[in-house]
């Protein structure tokens, strides 16, 4: 519970502007979600259930897009997404025609940049909460 204060503060202190989320892994949900923050409340490090919830008041989101046992704290508005060259969209009608499937499958070509890095925060020992 401290540290995920820590974190904030960490982000804070940096002048960062904006409303931060965590972000964290399936194996540091299952440790979050159950790791009580004191003794009476009924309370956990993570609230509520599935994929969000709530982390010290601010928004949580699992991802397994992140390595094992690592969180990302931050203001996501200071992410840039961009893409280019638009979306391709394929349909195929006849691969898979005599199960009576069409196969539809898109393409975009993305990259995402960081405006500000001080505005996140990396911690690599997330699941040991």
């Amino acid at each position: 519970f401290a540290k995920t204060r820590e974190a904030v503060a960490a982000i804070g202190t940096d002048n960062v502007m904006g409303s931060p989320a965590f972000v964290i892994d399936w194996a540091s949900w299952a440790k979050w979600s159950t790791k009580a923050i004191d003794a009476g409340s009924g309370k956990f490090l993570w609230n509520g259930s599935g994929e969000s919830g709530d982390v010290n008041g601010y928004r949580g989101i699992v991802s397994q897009h992140l390595p094992s046992s690592k969180s990302v704290t931050g203001v996501f508005s200071e992410m840039i997404l961009a893409y280019w060259d638009g979306v391709d969209v394929i349909v195929d009608p006849y691969s898979r025609k005599k199960e009576g499937i069409v196969e539809v499958s898109a393409t975009i070509l993305m990259d995402i940049g960081v405006r500000y890095p001080e505005a996140f925060c990396v911690s690599t020992d997330t699941a040991a909460a």
